[in-house]
Order: C-alpha cells, then structure tokens, then sequence
C-alpha cells in the first residue's frame, strides 16, 4: 500500500470489506451501547478510507494512522455515520464504548452519511471498524486506488506490476473494475427509462402536433363560410380567431382536468420508489401546461389566421 501510495499517478490508496456502490449492502452486526442493543452495517476499513471516498468528517479523527493501530492493538476504534450517532441518539459520540464483534469499540470519528447504494436505499446506520472481522467472522478486504486526473492507465500499469510481486499472483489473477462504472449501474434501469420515456414523449408530441393541424385546417374549411358571413357582419379577425379556436381550448380544458390527477398520482407512485426524492410542487405541472397551451396554440394558429383574413367574397363567391 505504501509503495503505490508514494507513485506518482496515484492519489490515495485504501482497503475495505465493503465497496460502495458494488454488490451488496455491507451485513448488518449486532451492537449494544448503554443498555441499547442495535443492528448496524460493519465494514472493515483502513485509515485511507475516508480520504480516498471523500466522505467528509464531522466530529473526531476518522484519519488514525496506522502505527497507532500497530502500537495500540488493545484499542478497537470504529468511526460511526450520522444515521448511527441518531439511531444511539448521542450529539457527540466522540469517547463512547459500543460493544458487539465481541469486543468493546471506541468512537473516535463521525462522518456523514454516504449515500452509496442508489437512491432507493435508505442510508444504514454504519460502524467502520480498523479490522476486516466481527467475532469469529472474517472478511476479504479489496484495495481501493485513488487515481490522479489524467493518470488512469498510469495507476493501472503500476498496481499491476505491484500485483506480479505478490507471491499468490501466480494463482489469484488481478481484477479491478471502475467505481465509477459500479454507480452507472445502479441508476442503469431508471436512464433507459428515462430514455425510453423521453422518446415516446418525443413521438407523442409530434403525432399530436400533426393531429391538431389536421383537425384546425379540417375545421376551417367546414366554416369557412360561416366565418366569411360573419366578417361580413362586422366580425374582427380577433373575434374570428378566437371562434374557431374555442372548441380546441374547451378540449385542452377538459384533458387537463382529466390528465393532472392521473399524472400527479402516477408520479408519485414512482417516486416513492426511492427512499430520497423530490416533492411535487405547483410549477411541475404548471411548466408542462403551458408548454401544451403553446404547442396547441402553434398548430392550431396558422389555419385561424387563414380563414379569418380571407376575402369574404372569396369564400362566398358560389353562394
């Protein structure tokens, strides 16, 4: 680890139990603290772990080196997550003793919640302990590596020649994958529906558009007439306007007041999907509208228009 740590193309190197965004959740361990027992997830870190995650501290030293671990194996320190802190109900966990595993932790770091599994998991309670086991149970650590930008192949050349030294290469193959890549996959179902969605709006819209025009110019011509006489009858061409469009509005009208409560209760029931999500307000659905007025107004305007500045002689002509 330190050897990679001091190459240059690398930024940060840690080792976990647990990797975020990858597989499963971490497993839930049975805890205890001041006559409160309580199932938190346990993951097995080391002192880089933080830092190569990002995970921003709160309270205490969630960076502990690992020459105070080797010269004080007595001491079980564990760092919990705010989720944690609030579940124990403790403001400043800092010195408390949370048995389990076993053994007697002490809390010397709270860092925030990390949301690492996808919008539709609530965040854990989490304890991170310095020691990849709990009680009889003993876990496989994998080796995270930070990459400075630009330098990806780089860090990818030099861990695999640090691999190659390790006497078990021969017989356990290096395989590495993308963090990055492992959190794409989580939201992979919701951009293809997304895509999926954006198309069939796409296709929706058009076919509506064409749909409107034919029904405006299909209107036109059957009162064509009608609007010449009443032109005649010292009818504006507003005043035609807005009489040839008014059963086109009167529908708008009525498909709004059919489509809000479908789309308001089909919305929800998707986003309560997700453990984090959005709350519907008023100009979700007020932008939407006013998009379809628009569209409405567009497709219907220019066969209006038409009609309303024709010549009445012209229309009235065979009469």
């Amino acid at each position: 680890k330190r050897r990679l740590e001091n190459d240059p193309s690398i930024a940060s190197v840690a080792s976990a139990t647990n990797i975020p965004g990858e597989g499963e959740q971490p497993p839930k361990m049975d805890f205890s603290y001041a006559q409160k027992n309580v199932s938190f997830a346990h993951v097995g870190i080391d002192p880089g772990y933080f830092k190569t995650l990002n995970i921003s501290s709160i309270q205490g030293n969630t960076t502990v080196s690992i020459d105070q671990l080797l010269h004080d194996s007595l001491a079980n320190y564990a760092v919990i997550n705010e989720s944690a802190a609030k579940n124990l109900g403790l403001e400043n966990p800092i010195g408390a003793k949370i048995k389990g595993c076993d053994v007697t932790f002490e809390i010397v770091g709270l860092v925030k919640d990390s949301k690492a599994y996808g919008f539709e998991n609530v965040v854990q309670p989490s304890l991170y302990s310095f020691k990849n086991e709990c009680g009889t149970m003993r876990f496989q650590t994998t080796l995270m590596v930070k990459t400075k930008p630009g330098m990806v192949d780089q860090a990818i050349n030099t861990v695999k020649a640090e691999w190659l030294k390790n006497p078990s290469a021969k017989d356990l193959p290096l395989d590495y994958s993308f963090m990055d890549e492992q959190y794409a996959l989580q939201h992979k179902k919701q951009h293809e529906l997304q895509t999926a969605f954006n198309s069939f709006t796409s296709l929706s819209v058009i076919i509506a558009a064409l749909g409107l025009f034919s029904m405006a110019a299909y209107q036109a011509a059957l009162r064509k007439k009608e609007m010449s006489i009443r032109k005649v009858l010292g009818a504006s061409v507003q005043l035609l306007f807005i009489q040839l469009n008014k059963p086109f509005l009167k529908l708008f009208l009525v498909g709004i007041g059919i489509a809000l409560p479908i789309a308001y209760l089909l919305m929800n029931k998707w986003l309560s999907n997700f453990a984090y999500h959005i709350q519907l307000s008023w100009w979700s659905f007020l932008i939407p509208i006013f998009c379809i007025f628009i569209l409405i107004l567009v497709s219907i305007s220019f066969q209006s228009i038409k009609v309303a500045k024709t010549n009445p002689i012209d229309s009235l002509r065979d009469e």
